[in-house]
């Protein structure tokens, strides 16, 4: 594998970075920091596990909703079994990777959360515009009414 050096800045702007070779980013402060926050040995790792479990459940199947109470009941089983397997030789499900266990409940409470946060704001978001619609029906109609006196 052939690694780039990294760009040089020639200088940052308001609200941009100018790299010497004249092309122009957003600033990077207040962004999330993928590539210096993410253990990507261990994102593998899950990746694996969650490709197992495909085979068995399909793909993407914890996208159709999962109450968080199922994702909250199976995360302390699996630490549990980790923990037992880990500090007193147990061979609990020992195939069974569950430190990625207990990450995908972890994940799949986020998930739920953060679907629950856009029904939410769509909800809100129809709402203003059910009312925008009835202001303006009822604009619409004050003109109309006056029309006709």
């Amino acid at each position: 594998m052939i690694m780039k050096k990294k760009e040089t800045i020639s200088k940052q702007v308001k609200d941009r970075t100018i790299f010497s070779t004249g092309a122009m980013r957003d600033l990077q402060g207040g962004k999330e920091c993928y590539t210096e926050t993410m253990s990507w040995s261990g994102l593998k790792r899950y990746a694996r596990y969650m490709t197992k479990k495909k085979e068995k459940y399909g793909v993407g199947n914890f996208k159709k909703g999962i109450p968080i109470t199922s994702y909250e009941e199976s995360l302390p089983r699996h630490y549990q079994k980790y923990m037992e397997n880990k500090f007193e030789e147990g061979q609990v499900e020992a195939d069974d990777d569950h430190l990625a266990g207990m990450l995908f409940n972890i994940f799949g409470i986020m998930h739920e959360e953060a679907m629950a946060e856009k029904r939410l704001v769509k909800k809100q978001l129809a709402l203003k515009e059910k009312k925008r619609l009835a202001r303006n029906k009822a604009a619409r109609q004050k003109r109309l009414d006056v029309k006709k006196k």
